[in-house]
């Protein structure tokens, strides 16, 4: 995993090309980054990383604890960063029609990220026998064609 001041370092790279012209138009000192850059900007200021942060649009969006917990979920924030603007209206696309058919059904998630399902035995039983019943009847269907 890439540290901050590598991800700021490549941002300011791929945003303004180098280091002294981020630094000239934004009014960071040069000697400030020289400082913080060798070090780690992590052991910079609160108010420097959070500056830089902010200009660069770099926002945290997970923990380290996060990442280790769920690294698919790291590793797909990773590939969407990759993507351009017409590869993320793609995904956004595709997500809006997967979303849209899943919306009604009920959905029981066999990983440690987020649900759709209450946390009693009863509401669980109720789903299973809703997805039994919605099989059933499929291959009722399809035994009738």
């Amino acid at each position: 995993m890439e540290s901050l001041t590598e991800l700021i370092k490549a941002e300011i790279k791929r945003q303004y090309g180098s280091i002294k012209v981020f630094s000239d138009r934004t009014g960071i000192p040069m000697s400030t980054l020289n400082t913080a850059f060798p070090k780690g900007i992590e052991s910079s200021s609160y108010e420097l990383v959070t500056r830089v942060c902010s200009i660069l649009q770099i926002k945290r969006i997970y923990d380290d604890e996060i990442t280790y917990v769920n690294r698919e979920y790291y590793d797909l924030v990773r590939e969407l960063e990759s993507l351009d603007d017409q590869g993320l209206a793609t995904v956004k696309t595709l997500l809006n029609v997967e979303r849209d058919r899943c919306k009604d059904k009920p959905v029981v998630k066999g990983y440690s990220g987020p649900a759709h399902v209450e946390k009693t035995d009863e509401h669980l039983k109720n789903l299973i026998r809703a997805v039994l019943a919605e099989e059933k009847s499929r291959t009722r269907n399809k035994d009738s064609d």
